[in-house]
């Protein structure tokens, strides 16, 4: 006998059903307003980004945690994405395991990770996997999967003044210690 699996949707939006997310009133106000109180916690970050190089020791990289402060277009100006503007302190962050040759950290909201090689100042990231959380919002200047995707297609590596330096292709991902 065959048996039919029916999703209802419930009055706040999710939908009910075998595994599904359950939410309310209440839970929904928290999460307002603690993301409303993320938003003190901002930091700005004004550094000199050098030119292309020759990326230098990984040693230096790897074992740290990393969190992405701007993302600049090939163009001078105004950064696509500035970690002031939005204020989470937690949201896209990176770190590197040396021994393993792995790599991972925080979207907005999953977690990833993956393998990744260096040689010289050239990085290649490669078998990257994420959670498959659902966000309420996210910035409206990177989403999670730009995200993803300029991670995946760095080319490159440099560290200047605490500064982690990523190119992918024509942008540039600055994380910072």
């Amino acid at each position: 006998m065959k048996t039919q699996s029916l999703s209802v949707k419930h009055k706040y939006g999710f939908r009910r059903g075998s595994g599904s997310f359950r939410a309310g009133p209440v839970l929904f106000a928290a999460l307002l307003i603690f993301a409303a109180g993320a938003g003190s916690c901002a930091t700005a970050v004004k550094a000199q980004i050098p030119g292309p190089g020759a990326g230098g020791n990984f040693d230096g990289v790897a074992g740290k945690s990393w969190r992405l402060v701007e993302v600049q277009p090939p163009v001078a100006g105004k950064p696509v994405y500035s970690r002031a503007a939005i204020g989470d302190e937690t949201a896209y962050t990176l770190a590197f395991d040396a021994e393993e040759n792995r790599f991972g950290g925080k979207g907005y909201p999953n977690r990833y990770s993956g393998t990744y090689a260096v040689s010289g100042g050239d990085i290649a990231f490669s078998a990257m996997i994420s959670t498959r959380m659902a966000a309420l919002s996210e910035p409206a200047s990177l989403s999670e999967h730009d995200f993803f995707t300029l991670l995946g297609n760095a080319a490159s590596w440099e560290t200047a003044e605490h500064l982690l330096i990523l190119r992918s292709g024509t942008v540039t991902l600055v994380f910072q210690e």
